[in-house]
């Protein structure tokens, strides 16, 4: 047999070494937290080192993001399904609920806090938003109890991921526990011009409270404007759903009054109530004038 050329043992070696490089290509995977193939499951963009096209050549490949955008959310909105609690009830679980918009069409993962008024928390939570949804639901619940305070309490959403945004506050009213709203005190006459050596001025008040209250126990004292102070305060208990009370006038029990003479000197005197349960409310001062 003929021996082979110089010539043809080179192209043999050339051709042999363009099929070993052509077997060393790079297969490109997008390991940022989901398979490419999946739009809006993970990263849009991937830089394993090279070109998918060129393998090795030291550039970037760029995954085209799904339609209608980055995956993020836009907005968030709460809402509670009661907005009072019932005083009737020994406890009343009160259902939250929030609608959190994404930009459309993108799909992803939320997560998300619900934060409460009393500080209460938990952990986080996910919602997986299918690619073509513009928006997903998310609820949740908070039983109380007729012992927490007369207050607003709420609750919202908050957003960690893919983006940080809060929802409004849904709130609900405990308005159950008796509660002074206001007092006012009147005197009768309202002055005194010496005919008598004396003059006895009679106090009268009355007292409101919150709507819808439970009832309880209402405590007050009188203060006068001499300085003396009522240092046993007068009680009565209050029916439930009072929203108004009357103070006893003199002479009856618990009635108030001012035997004053003509000695106190001219001037103006007066006498105001003071609640000091279940809270403490001022009234006006009632004033009566001496003339002598």
């Amino acid at each position: 047999m003929k021996p082979i050329s110089q010539s043809w043992r080179f192209l043999v070696l050339s051709l042999a070494l363009v099929f070993a490089l052509s077997a060393c290509g790079s297969t490109i995977t997008d390991t940022t937290g989901g398979s490419g193939s999946t739009p809006g499951s993970g990263s849009s963009t991937s830089t394993p080192g090279g070109s998918s096209s060129t393998p090795g050549s030291g550039g970037s490949s760029t995954t085209t993001p799904p339609s209608g955008g980055t995956f993020q959310v836009t907005s968030v909105s709460a809402t509670v399904d009661a907005g009072d609690y019932h005083c009737a009830n020994g406890t009343q679980t009160f259902t939250f609920t929030a609608t959190i918009n994404v930009a459309p069409n993108s799909g992803g993962t939320v997560t998300y806090n619900w934060v409460r008024s009393d500080g209460a928390t938990h952990a986080p939570y996910s919602v997986a938003v299918p690619s073509g949804s513009s928006s997903v639901t998310v609820s949740t619940t908070w039983t109380v109890g007729s012992g927490i305070p007369n207050a607003t309490y709420w609750e919202q959403v908050q957003t960690t991921a893919p983006n940080s945004v809060n929802s409004n506050q849904a709130s609900f009213t405990m308005r159950c526990h008796l509660q002074v709203t206001g007092a006012t005190a009147s005197v009768s006459p309202t002055s005194f011009t010496c005919t008598n050596a004396t003059q006895v001025f009679s106090f009268n008040g009355t007292i409101t409270f919150n709507a819808g209250n439970n009832g309880g126990t209402l405590t007050w004292i009188w203060k006068r404007s001499d300085g003396a102070t009522q240092t046993t305060p007068y009680s009565v208990s209050i029916p439930p759903g009072t929203t108004s009370y009357t103070l006893p006038s003199y002479p009856a029990t618990n009635g108030e009054y001012w035997d004053i003479g003509r000695a106190a000197g001219n001037g103006t005197y007066w006498e105001k109530i003071q609640t000091t349960a279940p809270n403490s409310v001022t009234s006006n001062q009632a004033n009566f004038t001496i003339s002598c």
